[in-house]
């Protein structure tokens, strides 16, 4: 198989290998150095957690019934028109919730609307601001503006958004565009009434 001069050598390569490992270990002390400072923006932030939301309180208009929600949901608004029941969601979030457009824009994004630039630019510039009975700061958006009329069954959005104090509230109603024809004023009236 192998030569012999190659085989009488392998009992030698494995007596220097044993050798080599089993000499004195000489430990390798370990040193750790903590000189690195923290930059100043990593200090520990005293900013005061955002508040809860504070309660919201309504007056449900004609033909409406409400139900308690759960989490950032305070509540659930059911209406019929036509034998079928539709919802409409209240939702609290801390602060600007995002922000009226962005919200805007995700609530058209639902809807599967892909609206030009300038469309959106014109439509979002003329959402008028309006105050509710509490003073607070009103905007309603009607997503039947951004589509064709000529569907009356076609499913569209009416949004709500309310500016309080410490937190924002959403009033989202979507439905057929013919329920939504039929129940835009008392959607509106609702609205209004959120405190």
């Amino acid at each position: 198989m192998y030569p012999d001069h190659v085989t009488r050598l392998v009992p030698w390569w494995l007596a220097a290998a044993l050798c080599a490992s089993c000499g004195p270990r000489v430990p390798h002390p370990r040193s750790y150095r903590e000189d690195a400072r923290a930059p100043a923006s990593a200090a520990v932030s005293s900013a005061i957690p955002p508040a809860a939301p504070a309660p919201v309180r309504w007056t449900l208009p004609d033909g409406w019934t409400a139900r308690a929600g759960e989490g950032i949901r305070v509540a659930t608004f059911e209406t019929q028109a036509g034998g079928d029941r539709y919802e409409c969601s209240l939702i609290a979030l801390p602060g600007d919730g995002g922000g009226l457009i962005p919200n805007a824009r995700r609530w058209a994004g639902q809807l599967g609307l892909a609206v030009p630039p300038d469309r959106w630019e014109a439509w979002t510039a003329r959402i008028e601001e309006r105050r509710t009975s509490a003073g607070h700061e009103l905007r309603i958006m009607d997503f039947r503006t951004l589509q064709p009329e000529d569907d009356p069954a076609a499913i569209s959005m009416l949004g709500a958004v309310v500016r309080r104090p410490n937190d924002s509230l959403f009033l989202k109603f979507m439905a057929p565009r013919a329920v939504l024809d039929e129940r835009s004023a008392t959607f509106a009236a609702l609205a209004a009434t959120l405190e």
